[in-house]
Parts: C-alpha cells; sequence; structure tokens
C-alpha cells in the first residue's frame, strides 16, 4: 500500500539501542531503558514531562520490571513499522505491541502473563519454584507537559460525576453531558469509567487513547477507570487496567502449579498524537451550502433548485447559491429514496444526474449525504436481516441501539454497525456511485465515528460473568473503512466532509473537513445557557489541535439567530455551514466577500485566550479574536453573554477602524464604541 497524501513515510532511526520514529510533523522515541515511549515531539514541542510508564504491583509493593527489550519487525508495506517490547518483573511478563502508522496513529496490544515454567524446568532439568504470580495491580501512566495540556474530552458524553471536587464544577455546564464531556482541566482533576476514548490537548496540539473493549478490565473503583491528575510537574493521565488480581485468574486459580496454566490478561487500544495534518493558514475557503439539514425544504431537491425558492423572486434555487458565492452543495439524505443506500431508485438517479450537472454547469460542486442507517427498504436489510445492524447491551440480541426515524417514502432506518461486513459493501458501494455519477465528494453524517455494538452476529461485544452481552467499541473497523474510502477520495481529490460529535482519534486524519455544531445549538435556540462555554469551545471546536478543518453547524429560529451562531464559531476561528437558502446564506455570503478581500491566506490568527495584544475592549464579556496580515488586521468582536446590552469601547494598536461589511470609517484614533447585545458580533477592519 503507498503512503496517502498530505502523509509521508514513516521513518526510523536506530541510536544506541533507541528507535525514533518519525511521521508528518511527529516523532516518538522508544528508549533502550524502558518498553514505552521516552519522547513524543508534535510540532516541535515535547508533549511528556517525563516517560510513559507501566505501575505494577503486587500486595502494595512495586513490582520490579527489568531486562526491556525492543525490536523493530521487518516491514511489510509501507502504512507504518511496527515494534515489539518484552519486559518482565520477578514471577511475571509483559509484552507490549505497536504499529505506528503514518497518520501516527500507534495501535498497541499490551499482554501480562505469569512466567510459568521455563523448557527446563518442564523437563525436570531445573527447580520451578515460582508459584503464583505477583501483579495484583497494573496500570498505564502517561505524563503530561502542563505548559501545553490544558482541556479534555472523552467519549461517550457522561452524565455522572467526574471531577475530583464536585465544587469545581461549572453549575450551569455541568448539568449538560456534553458540556461536562469536553473542558478546561479542572485544578482538582477527573475520574472517569471506562471509556471509548479520551483525548487531551492544547489550543495547538493533544494526545489520546481509545479502548475497543472493556473485557479485561477489573477495578475496585469502577468510576476511576480514567484519571487526569493536576500533579506539581506533569499532567498525569493514568489508566487503570485493574487494581486487584484479574477475574480471570482468580476464576482459574492462582497458587503454585495452577499460574502455569494461565492465559495472558490482554489489552487492545490506539493512541493518537495531534495534530494528524498541518492546516494552512487560513483552511476554510469552501464556500458551502447544506440544503435540508435541519430547516427542511419542500419536495425533492432537483425540483426545489429549478425554481424560485424567495418569495417574490423569480430567482431559482440553482442561481441563487450561484450568485451569493456558494461553490459547494451539500444536499441531505433526502436526494436518495432509500435512506443511506447504495442503490438507487431509477427516480433518484436521474434527479442525482440532473442536481450534478446543473450543478457542474454553474462551477459548484455536489457532495451528497451519506450515513449510519439501514433502511427497511435496503436489500441489505432484507436479505440478512440482523447481520448488520447494532444491537445494544442485552440478554435479547433482538432489540436494537437505536431506531431512528420514520421518513417519506415511507421507512425506518435503523442505525448499522460499520464493525460489520456492511463495512467493505457499503465503502465499495459509494465509490462506485460517485464513479457513475461524478459528484465531488461525500458527506457522512456520523459515519467516521465509532459506535458501541453488542451483535454478536458480526463479531462486536462480549459475555461477561454474569451472562449480559455487553458492548465494544469499533474504532478499528470504521478505521479500516474510513482508510479506504480516503485513499479513493484522495487520489481523485473529492471532499470528505463529516458530521461529528467528537473527533474520533480513529479516523480524525481520514476526512478532509468535519462539521460539528448540534452539541450547543438546541442549548443556546431554547436559552438554557446565559454565556457560552469557553473550555468546551476551546476543547472541541478550535481545530487547529486536529490539524483539520471544522466548519460549525449554525441553526436558527424565532428566538436563535444564524448570525449569533456564526460569530461564536468566528470567535474560535471557524466557519458555519448555512442550512438555509434565506437570510442564513445571505448573511454567509456577505462573510465570504469580506474573506475574499483580506489576504487570509497570508494572516496570523490571534484568537482572545492566547493574549491578542492588538484590539481589546473595556468589557470583559465581548472578547476579541484577530486574523493579522502586515498591517492590517480582521477583528472578530463578540459578546459571549446572552442579555447583553451596552456600548462597549473597542481600543486598537491601528489607527483606522472600518465596518468590515460596510467599510464606513468608525475611527481614525485605534478606538471607536460601538453597542453589543447578547451573543452579538461585529466586524472590523483596522489599518496603520
Amino acid at each position: 500500500m503507498s503512503v496517502l497524501k498530505p502523509w509521508t513515510a514513516v521513518k526510523t532511526n536506530k541510536t544506541d539501542g533507541s528507535y525514533e520514529v518519525s511521521v508528518l510533523n511527529r516523532k516518538y522515541t522508544f528508549d533502550k531503558n524502558g518498553p514505552l515511549f521516552s519522547s513524543i515531539i508534535s510540532g516541535g514541542e515535547e508533549l511528556l514531562a517525563s516517560p510513559m510508564r507501566i505501575v505494577a504491583e503486587n500486595k502494595g509493593e512495586a513490582c520490579v520490571l527489568c531486562k526491556p527489550e525492543t525490536f523493530m519487525m521487518k516491514a511489510d508495506d509501507e502504512d507504518g513499522e511496527r515494534f515489539i517490547t518484552s519486559i518482565q518483573s520477578e514471577f511475571a511478563v509483559f509484552n507490549i505491541s505497536h504499529n505506528i502508522e503514518f497518520d501516527g496513529c500507534d495501535e498497541i496490544y499490551l499482554s501480562v502473563m505469569p512466567t510459568g515454567r521455563s523448557v527446563a524446568a518442564c523437563f525436570g532439568l531445573e527447580e520451578y519454584d515460582k508459584g503464583g504470580f505477583d501483579v495484583d495491580k497494573l496500570w498505564l501512566e502517561i505524563p503530561l507537559s502542563k505548559d501545553i495540556f490544558k482541556y479534555y474530552s472523552i467519549y461517550p458524553s457522561i452524565s455522572t460525576n467526574i471531577y475530583n471536587n464536585p465544587e469545581e464544577a461549572d453549575i450551569e455546564f455541568s448539568k449538560n453531558a456534553e458540556f461536562k464531556s469536553s473542558s478546561i482541566i479542572p485544578e482538582s482533576g477527573l475520574h472517569m469509567p471506562f471509556l471509548g476514548q479520551i483525548y487531551l490537548n492544547g489550543d495547538d496540539k493533544g494526545m489520546g487513547f481509545f479502548f475497543e473493549s472493556s473485557e479485561n478490565f477489573t477495578n475496585n473503583e469502577p468510576d476511576r477507570v480514567f484519571e487526569v491528575l493536576r500533579c506539581d510537574d506533569c499532567i498525569l493521565l493514568r489508566i487503570r487496567f485493574f487494581d486487584k488480581t484479574p477475574l480471570y485468574w482468580m476464576e482459574k486459580g492462582v497458587n503454585n502449579e495452577n499460574s502455569r496454566n494461565l492465559l495472558p490478561i490482554k489489552f487492545h487500544f490506539g493512541m493518537q498524537v495531534t495534530p494528524v495534518k498541518n492546516m494552512t493558514a487560513y483552511p476554510y475557503e469552501e464556500k458551502n451550502f447544506h440544503v435540508d439539514c435541519f430547516k427542511k425544504t419542500p419536495g425533492y431537491y432537483d425540483e426545489y433548485f429549478s425554481n424560485p425558492v424567495v418569495e417574490g423572486d423569480s430567482e431559482t434555487g440553482f442561481d441563487r447559491i450561484k450568485r451569493l458565492g456558494v461553490d459547494t452543495l451539500y444536499i441531505h439524505e433526502k436526494w436518495n429514496d432509500v435512506q443511506n443506500s447504495i442503490e438507487l431508485t431509477y427516480e433518484t438517479s436521474e434527479r442525482l444526474k440532473y442536481i450534478v450537472s446543473e450543478c457542474h454547469k454553474r462551477g459548484i460542486k455536489v457532495i451528497p449525504y451519506f450515513g449510519y442507517e439501514l433502511s427497511t427498504l435496503s436489500k441489505y436489510y432484507n436479505e440478512h436481516g440482523g447481520k448488520f445492524l447494532m444491537k445494544k447491551e442485552s440478554n435479547d440480541k433482538y432489540i436494537n441501539s437505536m431506531i431512528s426515524w420514520y421518513r417519506f417514502p415511507y421507512q425506518r432506518d435503523i442505525k448499522v454497525c460499520y464493525g460489520s461486513e456492511y463495512a467493505d459493501i457499503f465503502a465499495d458501494g459509494i465509490i462506485e456511485l460517485q464513479k457513475q455519477y461524478g459528484f465531488d465528494g461525500f458527506y457522512f453524517d456520523a459515519t467516521v465515528n465509532p459506535n458501541r455494538c453488542a451483535n454478536y452476529e458480526h463479531g462486536c461485544g462480549y459475555v461477561d460473568r454474569n451472562g449480559v452481552i455487553r458492548t465494544t467499541v469499533n474504532h478499528f473497523a470504521v478505521r479500516r473503512m474510513m482508510k479506504k474510502i480516503y485513499r479513493y477520495a484522495s487520489e481523485n481529490n473529492l471532499i470528505i466532509n463529516a458530521h461529528i460529535g467528537f473527533h474520533s482519534l480513529a479516523t480524525v486524519g481520514y476526512y478532509t473537513s468535519s462539521w460539528i455544531g448540534e452539541d450547543i445549538q438546541g442549548i443556546l435556540m431554547r436559552g438554557e445557557i446565559s454565556r457560552v462555554p469557553e473550555g468546551h469551545m476551546r476543547a472541541k471546536y478550535t481545530a487547529r489541535d486536529i490539524g483539520v478543518p471544522t466548519y460549525t453547524l449554525c441553526y436558527s429560529s424565532e428566538k436563535w439567530s444564524f448570525s449569533k451562531a456564526a460569530g461564536i464559531a468566528m470567535l474560535y476561528g471557524s466557519l458555519p455551514k448555512p442550512v438555509d437558502i434565506g437570510e442564513p446564506l445571505e448573511y454567509m455570503s456577505r462573510i465570504w466577500k469580506i474573506t475574499d478581500e483580506f489576504p487570509m491566506d497570508k494572516a496570523e490568527w490571534l484568537p482572545y485566550y492566547n493574549g491578542n495584544s492588538f484590539v481589546n475592549s473595556d468589557d470583559d464579556n465581548v472578547k476579541i479574536s484577530i486574523y493579522k496580515a502586515g498591517n492590517k488586521i480582521l477583528a472578530v468582536c463578540t459578546a459571549l453573554t446572552g442579555g447583553f446590552d451596552k456600548n462597549v469601547e473597542i481600543n486598537s494598536a491601528y489607527y483606522t477602524i472600518c465596518d468590515a461589511e460596510s467599510r464606513e470609517k468608525l475611527s481614525s484614533n485605534g478606538k471607536c464604541t460601538l453597542h453589543f447585545t447578547g451573543f452579538e458580533t461585529k466586524l472590523l477592519l483596522m489599518e496603520q
């Protein structure tokens, strides 16, 4: 297999017994004296405060780990490098396997086992007196730089208490599981039950781990499987694999001769260091419009765009989006008569041909919806029954985890599992559709994110000791599928835009842009919070730490405007993707005109939270982030609270201040007073 753009081949140097593994903008070092990474560098900065370490104990006494040996396996393709490490304590052996791929993802297996008898002891040539085993605690600890790591994000969202000191929780936000699951690392730290993923980051880089199964975790405190602690010299991420004798070993016996027959306890997980790609100075050049997401349109899309869409105007929808600057049209699920199907009805086929043709005449790309569903109209549902479906934890194997919805044409859309054989069927199918119809990429609704599934029919899930079917998380299966699709897309210059609830570390490299925002839009629309959660936004929305452009989903309603949502997005360095062909698209058209005329490709992004010293306000509720290009500044000024209604003075080291849209001069001395209401944004141009 060949290395995919924009990455380069994995390079490994061996020096004095240590291995240094380099991928795009990152470097991992295995020290000869330890079984894990002693150094991880991203963007020229060291992420580790000290080497990663295994913590093992027996009856409260630390196990002395010795004789580490690391070997690089002979590479069989260009995808990555494999390493194996062996280390032991008095009565136990630890084996670790790493597969580091070109996108920086490290697939890891960690096994621990009693030593058992040597070959000589088996033949009676030496005494065997190593009864039992000496590991009843196994933790992985990752000491991270306090200067870099500020935020955390976890999957899935969690509603239980996770704060070591509950009084530190921001009451307004901690009531909401989404806000609590992505925020600033509190002073007293965090504790969490088993999770599918935990990611820690700063404003421009990060590191995280993802896990497929909780099967072999054995914990005295089930709500403390993962811990994030603020120590004197580091931010410590601790993963507690077990802190008492593993149940499997206890059941099989732990004394004397029995220990030689005990199988290893194995853990399978992944690690990703970010950013996975290098973002350009301004990565939001795409002028996109997403039809029929939230703001539903009448009829089929071909008819809708072929007719006037604004009352009293004779302009067709196709002509309107072209005039307003759209260069990429996203068509939502309704384009396909059969939800998420890779086989099209005749009517769908004709409509798709027409939409692609009309858009391409106008220089507009077309990106159709694909998602996470299997329709009851699909032959794959009819022919394979429940084999491809997602199922939840239950003794009843026929209960599904989610029936998404009923839609027209009349059908039900059931959540599919891409950990099943359907992953290859789906990937091959959408690639063939693109070849046949010539659309310009794929919009994936939650497709790139892993899911928890307990469907034994296709290999997900496991049965616990109480006979209950438990879920596993299909990180690596979805990664394989997305890698296949991305390979085709990158070779053919296609867009992959992924609607996500969180950045899945297993697949984050395999889309070209993402779309995020549902976690805050509904809450803001309903007026359930009075301010924007800064920690949540910096943990999840800025995209510079991930390296993949992240557009923001912005809704509008009677109580909430698209411009308010858009202003919040722009303050954090994102752009919205409008879903309404009316005022929201008109608003974005005006924003695109501003960004087209400002030298965004040469500008430095200076967000308010990184000490922007060029422009400030006299009210802390109004934050200002800027793009600076030479002696020019484009300033995004946003009131981050509701109920705000006040004149605010803007001070700038740049003498001329103009309204960015109207170009009206507001000041020639670097100061102006503007009126802000709740969540309102103003864009200003400044020049010396």
